[in-house]
This record gives structure tokens, sequence and C-alpha cells, in this order.
């Protein structure tokens, strides 16, 4: 990690991508989105135990898109 970032966003499309920030350093803040392209309520509700957003995987990025212009907007 480069010694100047203090906010990550991790996106993953399994359970085990949710960990990619941990170790190391302390950010100041981590987005976890998770990608579920067979989303079931039983697979949003394991992926939603390790991401703090879940979204369809079949809908692409453009949530993500959105959320990010938001960020860099303000």
């Amino acid at each position: 990690w480069q010694e100047d970032v203090e906010n990550v966003l991790v996106l993953g499309d399994s359970t085990g991508d949710a960990t990619m920030a941990d170790g190391g350093k302390d950010f100041r803040a981590v987005l976890k989105v998770g990608f579920c392209n067979d989303l079931t309520e039983e697979k949003a509700t394991r992926y939603e135990e390790h991401f703090d957003i879940v979204v369809d995987g079949r809908e692409g990025f453009g949530f993500v898109k959105e959320m990010i212009s938001s960020i860099v907007r303000e």
C-alpha cells in the first residue's frame, strides 16, 4: 500500500474478496461492495455478512460509477 492512501474501495465477486484491505495499514475508511452474479436471498444474506453493499452482478458497474462520481464531486 502507498503511505498516503487513507480510503479504500473494495470490489469483489466472492466473499473472500472482502478481506482484500485487511491486515497491515489502518485505513480511515474502507467501503466494500460485493457483486453477486447469482443473487438469491440466501446468497444475499451471506454477502451482506462480508460486504457493506451488495449488488446484483448481472446489473454491471452502473451503481459503482454513480457512487464514485458522487464521492468525487463532494
